[in-house]
């Protein structure tokens, strides 16, 4: 029995990161891919809809890319909802005399799936655009992601999220823009087969009529929300990989960890809501998210099974004693990086360990929060570059 737990841990470790984009691969392969297009003349009407809150670092990039944007100003109105800002971001906004844009301020800070929530309410367009104040769109990155909803069947297009790795000085910021690239190649995978079951709250784009009110009373993942419960409507949400945005990444480590806390925590409270999806007759959304994200968030509690276990078969076999070498070791490299980047020593290999221990180790603390029930709406916002 315990070499059974042992290898069960082993396998869903190996699954959850290696496993299961390979079968999307090979799945993938045997699809027929898309070819979307639109008809330039019939464009749809384009409301933006941006939740901001102390944004004075990065809001005057943030309208000067909505100035640059190629899609026509008047089938564009971009909304930016100021989140009881107290700095400079309401004042900067007001100044920059952009006519199709609209500044909302809200008195009471109440968090971003309330401001969406009423910025959504507001909106005149036929498609719902979503960015964050810190999320930079190419030129014509509007006009790529309508091209999908040629296809009634989508109902969300999601962009590619990326960052500036010129510039990373540490484990998280490293960590964090390698996370997104492999995540970036897992919902293409999973949108040339059907869907993928997530987006990034810094681009993605939805048809307005789908749209479906954020609950408020606990701390909700909106862009893990907002396409699952289009999919549960019935609809595919479709990843467009050549669509390129860009954000900085975070400052530290510490940072990523608490972002990681909350993506979990809020995520899991996600699930709960939708859980009908995770049974097996739905089909690919139920595989799609029990591998995306439920055998993810076990990885934590599966090393420290892995271990146990391992630590009890130690006088088994020879195999087991290499096994255990095999994982300390690994855990010793992860403390030797953490413990490097604060000495400013910086090696690559060692420094994605590091940050995959923490990132799990915000998996069970995001877990516990889950349960605990205590995370609200609102958060304190994750500085970058």
């Amino acid at each position: 029995m315990i070499e059974i737990i042992f290898y069960i841990s082993i396998f869903l470790i190996l699954y959850a990161y290696i496993g299961y984009p390979l079968v999307l691969a090979i799945w993938s392969s045997l699809k027929r891919k898309a070819d979307y297009s639109s008809d330039a003349d019939k464009l749809p009407k384009i409301s933006m809809l941006i939740s901001a809150f102390n944004e004075e670092d990065v809001i005057s990039e943030k309208l000067e890319n909505i100035k640059a944007m190629n899609y026509p100003a008047h089938l564009l109105e971009v909304f930016i909802g100021s989140d009881c800002s107290d700095d400079m971001t309401n004042k900067l906004i007001t100044e920059s005399n952009i006519s199709n844009l609209r500044l909302i301020e809200f008195e009471e800070r109440r968090g971003k799936p309330a401001v969406l929530n009423d910025l959504a309410e507001m909106a005149n367009g036929e498609i719902l655009a979503f960015s964050d104040a810190n999320s930079m769109f190419e030129p014509d990155a509007l006009l790529k992601l309508i091209e999908p909803f040629s296809d009634s069947s989508i109902g969300g297009v999601v962009g590619n999220l990326s960052y500036d790795i010129s510039n990373i000085e540490n484990s998280g910021g490293l960590g964090e823009t390698l996370y997104f690239k492999y995540e970036n190649i897992v919902k293409r995978l999973e949108s040339e087969i059907h869907s993928t079951i997530v987006a990034n709250g810094a681009v993605y784009v939805i048809r307005k009529e789908l749209y479906t009110n954020i609950p408020l009373t606990r701390l909700v993942s909106d862009d893990m929300f907002i396409p699952l419960s289009i999919i549960q409507k019935g609809f595919r949400i479709f990843f467009r990989k050549d669509v390129y945005v860009s954000e900085s990444p975070s400052l530290s480590v510490r940072e990523e960890y608490q972002k990681k806390v909350r993506t979990v925590a809020s995520g899991m409270e996600v699930i709960k809501h939708f859980h009908s999806l995770l049974h097996p007759k739905i089909g690919f959304i139920s595989f799609a998210l029990w591998s995306h994200k439920i055998i993810r968030w076990m990885v934590p509690f599966m090393l420290v099974s892995a271990l146990v276990s391992n630590l009890l078969l130690i006088n088994q076999s020879l195999q087991f004693q290499k096994w255990l070498v095999y994982q300390l070791s690994f855990y010793f490299s992860a403390a030797l990086g953490g413990f490097l980047e604060k000495q400013d020593i910086k090696i690559i290999p060692l420094q994605l360990i590091y940050y995959f221990i923490t990132v799990n180790i915000a998996i069970v603390m995001g877990f516990v929060k889950f349960m605990q029930g205590k995370e609200g709406a609102t958060w304190k916002r994750t500085r970058r570059k």
